[in-house]
């Protein structure tokens, strides 16, 4: 790429903020939230234990459920210095900061495509802005961020570690990652199977530091969580709520297994892991790493006990990345669930109705993410690959 696409590259990543940080700080609460509810929460229960409270037991009540503060130490300590600000202008800082996380991974879903001819700069720029507009009416990022969620600059975190950064620094980020939200922590599963043994040491070794540091800090609060809190999954939410988009979830909606539905869910969680695990192998051996990353990404959506709309961004990127393929079918199959994953689709109704076609579409997100983790992702297609096969 040339000094002159790079610049444009760069005028362009600056202007998809400026849109971004004017569509997010405009966009109105919907029916469903309150606007940044979760970050009122988590600067609410920090300030409240600099002020003398306590950490777990502050909560507020909203949309008929009560929201504790849920995540490890480490967490609270990273939001001292937004706790220690006003309410509303660290919420706004917190939005800000996410909208680069947007451009970096419509940037790793561009960079990582399996393109046949090599683009023009008029092009690159327009992929990139469709990929970045594909993201940000996605449910799960735009209501994430509403929200003032975490689960956007995680999942940033875990990807730019695994694909970006060279290998010999590799796993601190997912480390540090799981040490803010234990669901990162699945990554060290995939550097293990993908034989990344350093990186899978560092990510242990940074996610142990993190966690010491706030036991020195917090040491109340560190043996509250990790003798308490962590067993308490009922702080999160209710697993029958039809918005779960779990295994676990799903297995509730329909009222699956009865005394052995606990279980059945274990069972599926192993055999889920282990089929995933071997798709996630079989891409990165094949070269495809982002690809790879990404759909082992489905997993800790899959088998974790409750699966908010706002935490699946991977399906996201897995539908994104699909839509870039160079096979046809491929690309129609991935722009269908991109529009499927979007702010608009009735996949994430969340109104608890008998309605029979409501249940089945909650329950699309989790059958769309099993049916890929059983096939995994089709092989990418290069010219070289294609001459070869015409010829």
């Amino acid at each position: 790429m040339t000094g002159r696409h790079k610049r444009i590259l760069r005028w362009a990543a600056v202007g998809v903020f400026a849109a971004l940080a004017v569509f997010f700080w405009f966009l109105p609460p919907s029916r469903e939230q309150v606007e940044r509810v979760d970050f009122t929460v988590y600067w609410g229960a920090v300030h409240s234990m600099l002020t003398g409270g306590g950490l777990y037991e502050y909560s507020i009540f909203s949309g008929g459920q009560v929201l504790p503060f849920v995540y490890p130490p480490f967490a609270a300590i990273l939001m001292i210095p937004a706790a220690m600000t006003g309410l509303e202008r660290s919420a706004a800082l917190w939005v800000l900061l996410q909208l680069p996380a947007t451009i970096a991974l419509a940037w790793l879903v561009v960079r990582n495509r399996p393109a046949s001819r090599r683009w023009s700069t008029i092009v690159m720029v327009s992929v990139l802005a469709a990929v970045w507009l594909g993201l940000v009416l996605s449910h799960a990022i735009s209501f994430g961020i509403g929200l003032g969620q975490v689960s956007l600059m995680l999942v940033t975190m875990v990807t730019l570690d695994l694909v970006v950064v060279p290998a010999r620094w590799r796993g601190i980020l997912v480390g540090l990652a799981a040490a803010v939200k234990l669901t990162p922590a699945a990554f060290v599963l995939y550097l293990l199977v993908t034989r990344q043994w350093r990186a899978a040491l560092q990510a242990v070794a940074a996610f142990v530091a993190a966690t010491a540091v706030s036991w020195l800090i917090l040491p109340a609060q560190s043996w509250q969580y990790w003798t308490q809190i962590i067993f308490q999954s009922d702080r999160i939410g209710t697993i029958s709520w039809l918005r779960n988009k779990s295994l676990l979830g799903f297995l509730a909606h329909w009222e699956i297994g009865g005394d052995w539905q606990r279980l059945l869910w274990v069972v599926g969680c192993l055999v889920i892991i282990a089929i995933g695990c071997y798709r996630a192998v079989q891409l990165r051996r094949r070269g495809e790493e982002f690809a790879a990353v990404i759909l082992f990404g489905l997993i800790p959506c899959v088998i974790s006990p409750i699966t908010w709309g706002h935490h699946m961004v991977w399906l996201v990127l897995v539908g994104l990345y699909l839509a870039l393929a160079e096979q046809l079918w491929v690309r129609t199959l991935g722009v269908l669930l991109v529009v499927a994953c979007s702010m608009f689709s009735p996949w994430w109704l969340s109104e608890l109705q008998p309605a029979t076609w409501l249940r089945v579409m909650a329950s699309l997100p989790l059958i769309t993410s099993v049916v890929l983790l059983g096939l995994g992702l089709p092989k990418r297609v290069t010219a070289a690959s294609a001459a070869a096969t015409s010829g």
